[in-house]
């Protein structure tokens, strides 16, 4: 009754007003004399980075929340150093050193603890409530994990399930070439631009899936999303995680149905289940983790890349070429095979520089007695991280640091100032990812066939497709291409090895290198016979784009080499003589093209009428003659 008289009637001693001036001033006094300490006496009030940051953590939230973290990570850092304070008890490092010394083996102090830096429970487990994984175990308990998951990520693991992951890339190649065809409801006839962001992205949830769960999530059969997937990315809607939760322990448990002895990913988390305490939310969770972590990065990458190669024409031609040289049919293309292309891994590690899949900066925790992180002493209980992209654009480190440029990893001397080491996408230490193995697989694999069977184009909407925000992951845009299918430039090269390889008795090409290389000099040089090969491939696309048509050109050339009168006739005169001979001879089209009349359909075959004799002077000669004016 004493205190409630105190606000209560005329002439209490405290009014409301009096009341809610003190609460604010006690409340406003709290704030700066903790923003005045975390100035300048907190323990790390002695590195440098923007004041704001130092004062609260809430400029960091901010810009996190804003999709603008990793940029102003490279502004501080141009600004600041290599050492920045980003938050009041949080320093970010930019240094190849810093990834051993924060991520790397620290062994135990001597009263036994571990000195390894932990992962932050504030980022990676911010609810109690949470489950456990291999991702935000402890120590102890993560080791124990990751034992029983390394196998299934080994080298050996991926070439036995190759039929799996080969399985799915398939059924993509499959799937964009129906989408390259051309439309009926086109007026056109052209198919529209494809979504190949979307397309990378069903390809490696289907993977993951069976290879988590025995089976896919259907994604490449019905081109969408599948309702677990959605479940992943709307899980600040508790019906939306409600559902996930149930769609996974469906999954969970016919996947257990299915036995220990399925070679898998959480093969050895069943077998151990028991004896690592394992419950079924706790397996979920570990399997939550295997599907975001082995599909979401690997298709925003597959992504990157395709946009940096068609941006940059000279590396995209180097790789198609590279590709379409080594493989002679998709029969060759596989695990191991593409594991040996070193353009193509060059353009992958300078896509994961550029457009790194994480970009921010994943925080530890200095251990009970602090640490010493390039040369400066961390104190307990701060946090530490290395941001990547920001990492990866520093002109410190590299040369054009935000140019696309494979052969910085192919000992060019324009780069040979670059700190490669820098570069640790998969992070590094104890808790690496387990993933590298079928990430690099899957990307090997994929971008191979892709530039094998598809001549790519950028659609003109998707120029500035690289310009994103970043909320721990990419926002990414859908990248479209423009919908070429198995190129020109595939049906030459498949034609030639054609007629190399398959009938090894035709040895036109063998009599054609040898005719040109005994024809005199002043007649033609390789320049000419290029030019001419050109023009002859660009007179038309609609029959210049098939195989007949190649080995047509073939024997004309042949044929010409082996007259040098008609060649020169041919070098002097504007009429296509010899073209429209040739034409004559070997048309292209031998058979008819049939014709509606008022009465029965009626056609011509093309080869009959141009070798009749009735109509035709030694209808079967090569004569070029009979086209000239002269004639």
């Amino acid at each position: 009754m004493a205190i409630q008289s105190m606000w209560q009637g005329p002439g209490t001693f405290l009014d409301l007003k009096t009341g809610l001036a003190i609460l604010f001033s006690v409340t406003l006094l709290t704030v700066l004399t903790k923003a005045l300490y975390n100035l300048y006496l907190h323990p790390l009030s002695r590195f440098p980075g923007p004041r704001s940051h130092a004062i609260s953590r809430i400029p960091y939230l901010y810009r996190s929340i804003m999709g603008t973290l990793p940029f102003d990570m490279l502004t501080f850092h141009s600004k600041y150093g290599n050492i920045v304070r980003i938050a009041p008890d949080e320093l970010a490092f930019a240094h190849a050193d810093a990834w051993k010394e924060i991520q790397g083996h620290r062994g135990k102090s001597t009263g036994g603890s571990a000195l390894e830096m932990e992962k932050a429970r504030w980022f990676y487990r911010p609810l109690p409530e949470e489950p456990l994984h291999v991702v935000n175990e402890g120590r102890e308990q993560h080791g124990k994990l990751r034992r029983q998951m390394a196998h299934g990520f080994s080298e050996r693991a991926m070439r036995e399930q190759e039929g799996v992951i080969r399985g799915y890339v398939d059924l993509l190649m499959r799937r964009l070439r129906e989408l390259a065809s051309p439309s009926p409801d086109s007026p056109t006839g052209d198919s529209s631009p494809v979504v190949i962001s979307d397309w990378y992205n069903y390809t490696t949830f289907d993977i993951i899936g069976d290879l988590a769960f025995g089976e896919s999530f259907g994604c490449l059969e019905s081109s969408k999303y599948d309702g677990w997937i959605k479940g992943i990315f709307s899980t600040s809607l508790k019906d939306a995680r409600d559902t996930h939760l149930r769609f996974t322990k469906d999954k969970m448990l016919r996947r257990m149905e299915r036995g220990e002895d399925r070679s898998d990913l959480i093969e050895g988390l069943l077998k151990k289940k028991d004896e690592l305490g394992l419950t079924i939310h706790e397996l979920i969770a570990n399997a939550e983790i295997l599907i975001i972590g082995g599909s979401e990065t690997t298709a925003t990458l597959l992504s990157g890349v395709t946009y940096l190669l068609l941006r940059n024409p000279h590396a995209y031609e180097k790789l198609t070429e590279e590709v379409r040289t080594v493989f002679q049919n998709e029969d060759e293309i596989n695990l191991v095979s593409v594991s040996q292309l070193p353009y193509m891994q060059a353009c992958l590690d300078e896509a994961l520089r550029v457009y790194p899949p994480i970009a921010n900066g994943l925080p530890r925790v200095c251990p009970p007695g602090g640490a010493t992180v390039m040369g400066e002493f961390v104190p307990e209980n701060m946090y530490v991280s290395i941001h990547h992209w920001a990492l990866y654009h520093r002109a410190d480190y590299f040369t054009e640091p935000d140019v696309y440029a494979p052969e910085r990893f192919l000992g060019d001397p324009r780069f040979e100032n670059d700190r490669r080491e820098v570069l640790q996408p998969f992070h590094t230490g104890p808790r690496a990812c387990l993933g590298r193995n079928l990430a690099y697989s899957e990307m090997r694999l994929i971008l191979a066939l892709v530039m094998f069977n598809f001549d790519l184009k950028l659609a003109d909407e998707c120029g500035d497709w690289i310009q994103q925000r970043n909320y721990l992951m990419w926002q990414k845009p859908p990248l479209k291409r423009e919908p070429y299918t198995d190129g020109f430039t595939r049906d030459i090269i498949e034609a030639r090895r054609a007629v190399l390889s398959t009938n090894p008795r035709n040895d036109r090409p063998q009599k054609l290198v040898s005719c040109v290389d005994d024809s005199p000099s002043s007649l033609f040089n390789t320049e000419d016979l290029q030019d001419k090969v050109v023009v002859f491939l660009l007179a038309g696309s609609e029959t210049t784009a098939n195989t007949e048509v190649f080995l047509l050109l073939l024997l004309l050339l042949l044929l010409l080499t082996h007259h040098p009168a008609t060649l020169a006739k041919l070098q002097a005169e504007i009429d296509h003589a010899c073209i429209n001979e040739t034409m004559r001879l070997y048309p292209a089209m031998a058979t008819g093209s049939p014709r509606c009349s008022t009465e029965p359909t009626i056609f011509s075959a093309s080869t009959s009428v141009q070798r009749d004799p009735a109509s035709q002077i030694l209808p079967d000669e090569f004569i070029p003659e009979l086209w000239l004016d002269e004639r």
